[in-house]
């Protein structure tokens, strides 16, 4: 009961929380001689490090417990930003990102939320993308609603993105916290789950 009451204290006070969660997934790309990149919009990236990492989940955590997310203060800004985690190198956070975006009642994710959770898993990842089938013909054994197939394959990307920069699953599991993280940027400005090297937040 106590735990209900501290969720609900913290989704009225969405305003205070919502920006400090964007503060701290992203920081200002530093140009020439310290100046910002990209001024007077402010150019992004997702910040890294194993201490980062830790801090996010307590984050994604949280978030996970909250109900009418889409009513948040820069709800847009909070859902492409947990996108853009999709893309994380780390499995936990993915998996975590996934759970809040859960959240946020997009009707292409539920009928193949288990699909994807085995895709960010490594040790189901390769059975899913044998037996996940992503055709759009349904001769083929399609699973996926053409409805759903466009914003479910740019989750699918996202998700599948920092494997294929690594070469396939990592053994056991195990994931290089820092590298690739630091260079990864993603568009929060727009609707698309495209993984980009820039981030603009207006």
């Amino acid at each position: 009961i106590v735990l209900e009451s501290s969720y609900k204290s913290v989704e009225q006070n969405h305003k205070d929380l919502v920006p400090v969660v964007l503060e701290y997934v992203w920081e200002p790309v530093v140009g020439i001689n310290g100046v910002p990149a990209g001024e007077p919009k402010k150019t992004l990236r997702l910040r890294h490090g194993k201490g980062w990492r830790v801090g996010l989940r307590s984050y994604l955590q949280l978030l996970q417990k909250l109900k009418g997310m889409n009513g948040f203060y820069q709800a847009d800004k909070l859902r492409y930003s947990l996108e853009a985690l999709l893309v994380d190198l780390d499995p936990q956070v993915q998996q975590l990102a996934l759970g809040c975006l859960m959240r946020c009642k997009l009707k292409f994710i539920p009928p193949y939320h288990e699909n994807l959770e085995r895709l960010i898993s490594p040790l189901s990842l390769r059975t899913e993308l044998a037996a996940f089938t992503l055709t759009a013909n349904k001769d083929d054994g399609a699973v996926i609603l053409q409805e759903h197939r466009h914003s479910l394959l740019q989750y699918v990307i996202r998700i599948l993105f920092p494997k294929m920069r690594r070469g396939g699953a990592p053994k056991g599991g195990q994931v290089n916290q820092r590298k690739g993280a630091e260079n990864t940027k993603v568009n929060l400005g727009g609707g698309g789950g495209r993984a980009a090297r820039s981030a603009v937040l207006i």
